[in-house]
């Protein structure tokens, strides 16, 4: 008798698959398969957050630098955009594209299977160095960590949901029924 349900948790993302109906598809596969396709979302949100370019470096200047830490937190209310749809939680948090080092970075992969799936998002320190200094700060600059804030952002964790639901119903067709854990 094989397995009838595997227990998946990827970050903050927890869900079951209870069972699958489709016969040709295994748990492992499909639980892999699911990690892959949130994963994916999730990179993509954070590369949506990474890329603003509504203000460049003489912008930012003429706003007496927002990130300042002199200012003790930052100042999103002399930024004046919104938070990119619910995507980012803190709009503190959304990184303003200067070279495009940073989105270029990006880095995403899934690591092991079956149960063990993991989706790794991360900065590349060869492509963007200064990644780490805008997510720990520096002595002038205030931190913002985007790879968190969007992964815990509501409409992350309800798209990243939709994106198991899509690959394990459409593209698979596994016949699955999954509960999700908050």
């Amino acid at each position: 008798m094989g397995q009838t349900s595997l227990r998946v948790s990827a970050g903050s993302l927890r869900f079951t698959i209870v069972s699958i109906g489709n016969v040709r598809v295994s748990l492992a596969r499909a639980s892999q398969a699911a990690v892959r396709a949130a994963g994916e979302g999730y990179r993509e949100a954070v590369k949506e957050a990474i890329s603003l370019s509504d203000h460049s470096l003489a912008d930012l200047a003429a706003l007496d630098h927002p990130y300042a830490r002199r200012h003790g937190t930052i100042r999103t209310n002399r930024l004046g955009h919104s938070n990119l749809g619910g995507r980012v939680s803190d709009p503190a948090n959304l990184v303003h594209r200067q070279t495009g080092r940073m989105v270029r970075g990006l880095r995403g992969a899934l690591r092991g299977t079956g149960k063990s799936a993991v989706y790794e998002v991360w900065f590349d320190a060869m492509t963007a160095p200064h990644a780490e200094d805008v997510i720990l700060g520096t002595r002038r600059m205030l931190p913002r960590d985007p790879l968190w804030d969007v992964a815990t952002a509501p409409q992350t964790v309800r798209d990243m949901r939709l994106a198991i639901v899509r690959e394990l119903g459409l593209v698979l067709r596994s016949q699955a029924i999954i509960r999700f854990k908050p």
